[in-house]
């Protein structure tokens, strides 16, 4: 709710209009400072180990509280990452400025691998954003494109493929103007993913020890 900029008491009050815009700028300085304070894995893991509810917990609970707000990082991934049910969807009031802040925010923090690899063990990150984006298909199975689907997708490619500029294909967060073909990265929602996200790689013929000795030589 705080991350929304609403009270928990007036959720039944109209949203404010918010431009469709990566991420709003009112959310820009929260995003920061906790990017600050879980910059290292250390205060990732100590953050998340020191959380009075666990996974288990949560999954034993079967209720999805809608007024309390996130007093940790694992409340902020389960409520803004996790948004994998309907009640979680109804409890947000700006379901897609929130969801996105919270996709940017572990997003970033798994640029850190060790982070990463600790969430992803805990939450199974992954299989929860392959189920969203297979959830979020017309009845044709064309998926829909929105800023909350191409930032999973970005996600989903970054942590599959692990690397530098040379070694993956990281999907653009911009729409093309192109109305026909505003997003020209395929999205996906099985693993593994397209092989345009994987660069071609030259292949150069093998040189022969001779020929390298011979040139050795002169």
């Amino acid at each position: 709710a705080v991350l929304e900029g609403v009270d928990a008491d007036d959720r039944m009050t109209s949203a404010r209009y918010d431009p469709m815009d990566p991420l709003h700028r009112a959310s820009q300085k929260s995003l920061v400072n906790l990017l600050n304070v879980f910059s290292a894995f250390s205060a990732v893991y100590e953050a998340i180990n020191c959380s009075s509810l666990t996974t288990t917990e949560l999954d034993n609970s079967g209720d999805v509280d809608t007024k309390s707000w996130p007093s940790s990082i694992f409340d902020l991934i389960d409520k803004l990452v996790l948004v994998d049910s309907e009640p979680k969807m109804v409890a947000l009031l700006q379901f897609e400025q929130s969801h996105l802040f919270g996709l940017r925010f572990v997003s970033i923090l798994t640029t850190c691998l060790d982070s990463f690899l600790y969430i992803e063990s805990l939450y199974s990150v992954q299989d929860a954003m392959l189920s969203m984006q297979w959830r979020n298909r017309t009845s044709s199975g064309n998926f829909i494109i929105d800023m909350c689907s191409v930032e999973r997708n970005h996600f989903l490619v970054s942590t599959y493929l692990i690397g530098g500029p040379s070694e993956r294909v990281l999907p653009s967060r911009d729409l093309t103007d192109d109305p026909s073909n505003p997003y020209p990265w395929p999205m996906f929602s099985s693993f593994p993913v397209p092989s345009v996200y994987r660069p071609k790689v030259s292949s150069y013929p093998a040189e022969s020890a001779s020929d390298s000795l011979a040139r050795f030589l002169k």
